[in-house]
């Protein structure tokens, strides 16, 4: 599926999060191709749009952001994906998943070896980092990448 539409950070968080809450209230992601060019335009492209996922589990447990992001991971193109393959990875070891994690590591440096959040999470889960330094670095830094999330277009 080609992305073609021009988006603006806020429309992309806007897309994001009706996917997310209609992922979750559903359990399907039947009834969500109305957000997906948004999505893949977001997630595929925007590294401000790919830290705002990292702190969806301020909003929502951990285990349905993993799920939901999991699901949301398909829509995105092949060769588009390591920045998502990076926030599963990070909320895997998050979860206390280190295998699902590497597993998901893998995948962000097998679309980009030089992907700089899977690079970073390499050498972070490598030096075994607590697991609960993630949540404190997120509580921190969420209300700032939100605050990002204007009406610049996505390019």
């Amino acid at each position: 599926m080609a992305i073609t539409a021009s988006i603006t950070r806020r429309e992309a968080k806007i897309a994001v999060d009706t996917f997310v809450h209609n992922y979750l209230a559903n359990t399907s992601a039947d009834t969500l191709p109305e957000t997906i060019v948004s999505v893949q335009q977001g997630v595929s492209k925007d590294i401000q749009i790919r830290d705002y996922l990292l702190g969806l589990s301020l909003e929502y447990p951990l285990p349905n952001v993993i799920e939901a992001l999991s699901v949301m991971s398909e829509f995105i193109p092949e060769g588009s994906r390591a920045g998502i393959y990076s926030v599963l990875a990070a909320h895997n070891y998050q979860n206390g998943d280190e295998s699902r994690a590497q597993e998901f590591l893998a995948l962000a440096l097998d679309e980009d070896s030089t992907y700089s959040l899977a690079l970073l999470l390499k050498r972070v889960i490598g030096a075994g980092w607590p697991e609960g330094a993630f949540h404190t670095m997120t509580m921190e830094l969420h209300p700032k990448v939100v605050e990002g999330l204007d009406d610049t277009v996505i390019e």
